[in-house]
């Protein structure tokens, strides 16, 4: 995930990310034994964003998302710009009451100030 900011196209950035995808999709059938579904990644894509904070993570993903053609969105390369949105998505919204901390504590070791009419 962190290699995300160094691709030069959106095809290169959602490649790379595939490729941690990958890797987590592999962990979860070693540990379980079961395929990996859509939920069990995103919680991994959260703790990968929050553990390796890649580098212009919401400019990455909005330069892929406007010039990735539209064929492009219909493949795997769709599928994971969708997991990164959501991630991020997650990431913006979450508050202390959800992971049982005092709102303050949260805010100063963990939150992220997004622009107020922010886009994600």
């Amino acid at each position: 995930m962190k290699k995300m900011d160094l691709m030069k196209t959106p095809q290169h950035i959602m490649n790379e990310f595939g490729l941690a995808v990958g890797l987590m999709s592999s962990l979860i059938t070693l540990t379980t034994g079961d395929q990996a579904q859509a939920d069990d990644l995103i919680g991994l894509t959260v703790y990968g964003f929050i553990r390796v904070q890649p580098k212009r993570l919401i400019w990455n993903r909005n330069f892929t998302k406007y010039f990735l053609s539209d064929n492009d969105k219909m493949t795997d390369i769709g599928y994971n710009l969708t997991q990164i949105t959501t991630s991020i998505q997650f990431i913006k919204s979450i508050t202390g009451s959800v992971v049982h901390m005092d709102s303050n504590t949260f805010a100063e070791q963990y939150a992220i100030n997004y622009p107020k009419n922010f886009d994600i």
